[in-house]
């Protein structure tokens, strides 16, 4: 099967933890069997993302394409966490 630009198949097994200071979503890909997690820092306004292996200030005003996209999803999560 052939992919659209930025088309991304999803075959993963998506969970969301979440506690006081963080909040986890994990990633299990199927196909390979690895397991990746972005993690969202709530004190510190950071996310983690074991896929890029780089943490991401929130707060900062220059994010770059890459990072955006981490903050959507962010800022998704953050707001679905309000209806929990």
């Amino acid at each position: 099967m052939k992919l659209k630009h930025n088309e991304i198949i999803i075959n993963e097994k998506i969970t969301l933890n979440e506690n006081q200071n963080t909040r986890t979503v994990t990633m299990l890909n199927l196909k390979n069997g690895k397991t990746d997690k972005l993690i969202y820092y709530k004190k510190d306004n950071k996310m983690y993302s074991s896929i890029t292996n780089k943490y991401i200030d929130l707060d900062s005003a220059n994010l770059d394409y890459e990072s955006n996209n981490i903050y959507a999803i962010t800022t998704y999560f953050k707001k679905s966490a309000n209806k929990t």
